[in-house]
């Protein structure tokens, strides 16, 4: 029993550890300019003939807001964290 004990204790005490780590970054970072062709990209990527737009109705569409979502300052609306304080 009292090894069983110890048993837990060392595993509880390493995984901390564990969760510790920072993720690595699947996607390489973007320069702005890059990101906002590739969602824009992505974007028309999803445009099909059934939908109520022609293709250039949709492009435009697609521009006009990443260009929007590209300005939203996300961290002034955000609520700040304790330790953002």
């Amino acid at each position: 029993m009292r090894s069983l004990l110890i048993v837990v204790v060392a595993l509880s005490l390493g995984a901390g550890a564990t969760f510790a780590q920072i993720p690595t970054r699947t996607t390489p970072i973007l320069p702005p300019l890059r990101l906002h062709d590739s969602a824009v990209v992505d974007c028309m990527q999803m445009w099909d003939s059934g939908t109520h737009m022609t293709k250039q109705e949709w492009s435009r569409t697609c521009k006009r807001v990443q260009t929007r979502l590209d300005s939203l300052d996300v961290e002034a609306i955000m609520p700040k964290t304790k330790t953002q304080r």
